[in-house]
């Protein structure tokens, strides 16, 4: 929500509630992994602390990337992109 949905977060003035809540379930999710030995704690423990700073790299790039096209439609541009940056 606060990447790519960030205007709509920011007008209904719930910016901190979500990176809020955002850094915590990263971090119970590193918890959890850490706990049961599965998964990548490091990794989530690094999305919880650098949290804001991602979620400001999706704003970023929802303003590069995501232009409307004529029919109004934000990701068509995006999703026009996309076959450029895969690999073959």
């Amino acid at each position: 929500m606060t990447g790519i949905f960030r205007d709509y977060v920011i007008r209904g003035s719930y910016l901190h509630y979500y990176i809020n809540e955002g850094t915590r379930s990263y971090s119970l999710v590193s918890k959890f992994d850490l706990q049961t030995g599965k998964g990548n704690p490091r990794m989530f423990t690094r999305l919880s602390n650098e949290f804001e700073f991602y979620s400001g790299a999706l704003d970023y790039m929802r303003k590069v990337y995501f232009h409307a096209d004529t029919s109004g439609d934000p990701f068509s541009d995006f999703v026009s992109q996309i076959p450029r940056w895969i690999k073959h």
